[in-house]
């Protein structure tokens, strides 16, 4: 699963950018940003379009398959990424859901079950990674 920073700043200065000009040796002009920053803001090139994008394919072109039953429920995004999610009961009647997320490749991420307890009335988490 690919996970996109969340913590891009803008530039922060006062006024407007500065730049100087140099004469190259062919005739041409180079400029240099001479600005003076209080923060430089975050670099967004080619790798971090194509990691959004990816993102964004993952999300948009996914298929979802139900069982016969509607006990399983399998999610597989563009890059064959895979969240299997089982509906059942355990041996005392409570409502278990099981999430697996899983790779291309089959290999397990990790997986989270929520029993939901009837006797008590309360819902329990558990994690493996």
């Amino acid at each position: 699963m690919m996970v996109l920073p969340m913590n891009a700043v803008d530039d922060d200065f006062d006024g407007q950018r500065k730049f100087s000009v140099s004469i190259n040796g062919d005739g041409t002009q180079s400029f240099q940003d001479e600005t003076e920053y209080r923060q430089q803001g975050t670099d967004f090139g080619a790798l971090e379009y194509n990691q959004l994008c990816a993102a964004i394919q993952g999300f948009t072109a996914s298929t979802t398959v139900f069982s016969a039953d509607h006990s399983t429920v399998a999610e597989t995004d563009a890059n064959n990424r895979q969240k299997v999610t089982v509906f059942s009961r355990d041996a005392n009647g409570n409502r278990v859901v099981t999430e697996t997320l899983k790779n291309a490749d089959n290999s397990v991420i990790g997986t989270k079950t929520t029993t939901f307890n009837n006797a008590n009335r309360t819902i329990t988490e558990e994690v493996q990674l």
